[in-house]
């Protein structure tokens, strides 16, 4: 995926939070899983570059969005 393929795609999903949520959730999952036993991910399918040289830790648990609905409003 080049450049503006991305940029149009999370454009389009920044002006619908639903899918953007769906979207992040799953992606988070399977960077998860990607990870493995050693909670790492050594090569990412877009990133190649990037990850042939460094190694980084795969996200562990709920998206952001995911914990801030959980603890509830910041207003109190």
């Amino acid at each position: 995926m080049d450049g503006t393929r991305g940029a149009r795609g999370m454009g389009y999903l920044a002006m619908r939070p639903t899918a953007y949520a769906l979207f992040t959730k799953l992606v988070v999952r399977a960077m998860e899983r990607m990870g493995g036993n050693r909670k790492t991910i050594s090569r990412l399918p877009m990133g190649a570059g990037w990850t042939g040289t460094r190694d980084m830790p795969a996200p562990v648990g709920r998206t952001f969005r995911e914990l801030y609905k959980a603890q509830g409003s910041h207003l109190g």
